[in-house]
């Protein structure tokens, strides 16, 4: 107990000497906050109109100013936060699980299964992230459902070749040839020893992915194929205050800065982990 105590001391000062890791996991907590209380927190409805106060520029009453119909812009910056982080994990942990299994038995079982599962994921890689994420949403058709669908099919192959390369080499180290030594079965020796040695690279690609997949959904939405009005999704938002850009620059600046501030806080923590849980990192 005396030495797992020292370790985490050991990580909080490490933590504590890491700026950037802390102020990343400020502003997530902080966007965390308003996704799961946006009802509590929001002054408006986000999406009732009120034409009587349309295009309002900042002021006391209405922070973040409000739109074209009168809706409050910072309510609906709240709101979405809950769509967009909601976004972000469900891709994330839908394309890690699946890439991740589909990598492992690749790499673990190897012959046809390695080489149909890994041609399937070359292919795959080698189209741009958001030239295949539109074309699987257009096909699909215009929803944040079916945004999330494209968006787990495109992310899910990294992981899968990620995780065919952590399995090999895993599979070269003595507790698992002491496993295969001992009598351990294939599927006992994959779960048990192979794959919950795997997991410290898919964690960072898999926080640091949370912020980039929040900026490719609103990128999507912003073209048309995500969320749909009058959802408040941040890139929707985006998109629709092109035409006003002009003349009333805080309908774009406060989305914008979501989308902004929501990357930039998951890439800080993911770089963070990965510098945490790195040992060529570590000091003693």
């Amino acid at each position: 107990m005396g030495r797992r105590s020292q370790e985490w001391k050991k990580q909080l000062r490490r933590i504590r000497r890491m700026p950037l890791l802390i102020v990343g996991f400020v502003i997530v907590i902080g966007i965390l906050v308003l996704a799961a209380f946006p009802g509590q927190i929001a002054p408006y409805n986000p999406v009732k109109s009120n034409l009587m106060h349309r295009l309002e520029p900042p002021s006391k009453a209405h922070w973040f100013g409000t739109d074209p119909l009168g809706r409050d812009i910072l309510s609906r910056v709240i709101h979405g936060s809950r769509i967009s982080v909601m976004t972000g994990f469900v891709v994330v942990f839908f394309a890690a699980l699946t890439g991740s299994l589909a990598g492992a038995l690749a790499g673990y079982f190897g012959g046809a299964l390695d080489q149909f599962i890994m041609r399937v994921v070359d292919v795959l890689i080698a189209f741009p992230y958001l030239i295949l994420a539109m074309a699987l949403a257009a096909s699909l058709g215009p929803s944040l459902m079916n945004t999330m669908i494209a968006l787990i099919i495109v992310w899910a192959p990294r992981y899968a070749r990620m995780m065919r390369g952590q399995v090999l080499q895993t599979m070269n180290c003595e507790y698992v040839e002491s496993a295969r030594a001992v009598g351990a079965g294939r599927v006992r020796i994959l779960f048990s020893h192979v794959l919950r040695n795997c997991f410290e690279p898919v964690l960072v690609k898999a926080t640091l992915d949370v912020g980039t997949t929040i900026m490719y959904a609103a990128a999507l939405s912003f073209i048309g194929l995500g969320a749909q009005p009058p959802s408040p999704e941040w890139g929707a938002m985006v998109s629709h205050s092109r035409s006003y850009i002009l003349f009333s620059w805080w309908y774009t600046t406060f989305p914008g800065l979501a989308i902004l501030l929501a990357t930039l806080g998951f890439n800080l923590i993911g770089d963070g982990i990965r510098d945490l849980i790195d040992p060529r990192r570590a000091k003693a």
